[in-house]
């Protein structure tokens, strides 16, 4: 068996570049000597953001990440500058809130393409080629903790991240047969970011917002506060790489929903026992 290599300067990858987590993440990986493709459908932050990394070393990509065109085009500009991808973070996601029954055909479809879909097909584009170079590689997909935990009134993103959790998880065991990949799942809680702001323009998506609900309102409300006082994004990139290099496939930076999780637990446990 070949011995698994460490490239001097890694390339990482990361959708969702333009804000947030996906910006944080792409500090990071600059300090630590990363090469960077920077993919967001935002163009102006995407190219704020690239402008705070001196180095030659970087690819921005503008792309709508629910459209399978869009992946394909990326992966050849991709192929076509660079060996390997060796760190895949597949961050991009949008928030849709509303009631399960309340949101239309095309916006479930939206939701579903940017949060699962683009994960699925992203990862399948690139990790052929992950696996193929024997480096050290490693794909971080975001989910959140709704992912974990289910609440109501945000089925539309709930659905998807739990999902994600799902896939992830899958290729994590998949993976223990491939000895240079890694996969993990990161869940955060309350992070400072624009996720639920999705009525900017640039998201293409304020024509989904469809469920007027008193209760599904005042709970987008709660949490436009919680994300404005949430965590540092910088505070969750640096435990997305501590997870990295121990090969943790569970990433979580709020320890306030263990109470939470454990009521959830005890009902899927107790309803076992019947």
């Amino acid at each position: 068996m070949a011995d698994i290599l460490q490239a001097d300067h890694p390339t990482s990858l990361i959708t969702g570049a333009a804000s947030g987590i996906g910006k944080a993440i792409a500090q990071h990986a600059y300090k630590e000597g990363h090469n960077l493709i920077l993919v967001d459908i935002d163009e102006i932050n995407l190219i704020e953001t690239s402008d705070q990394f001196k180095t030659t070393n970087k690819i921005e990509i503008i792309a709508d990440l629910s459209s399978y065109e869009d992946i394909s085009k990326l992966k050849k500009t991709v192929d076509s500058q660079c060996n390997v991808v060796n760190y895949l973070f597949n961050n991009a996601g949008i928030f849709l809130e509303g009631r399960s029954w309340k949101l239309s055909s095309d916006a479930w479809s939206k939701i579903i393409n940017i949060n699962l879909l683009a994960t699925i097909r992203m990862t399948s584009a690139f990790l052929p080629s992950m696996i193929e170079s024997n480096q050290k590689c490693h794909v971080v997909n975001t989910a959140s903790m709704a992912g974990v935990i289910i609440g109501g009134y945000l089925s539309p993103y709930t659905t998807t991240k739990h999902a994600v959790v799902g896939y992830t998880r899958s290729l994590f065991e998949e993976l223990k047969d491939v000895q240079n990949v890694n996969a993990s799942v990161l869940c955060p809680g309350e992070v400072q970011s624009q996720i639920i702001n999705n009525e900017r323009s640039s998201l293409g998506i304020k024509k989904f917002l469809e469920d007027k609900d008193e209760t599904t309102s005042a709970i987008k409300d709660y949490l436009k506060l919680g994300v404005k006082d949430g965590l540092d994004p910088k505070i969750v990139a640096k435990e997305v790489f501590n997870a990295i290099k121990k090969n943790n496939f569970w990433i979580f930076t709020h320890s306030d929903f263990i109470d939470t999780y454990l009521e959830y637990s005890k009902e899927i446990i107790e309803s076992m026992k019947h």
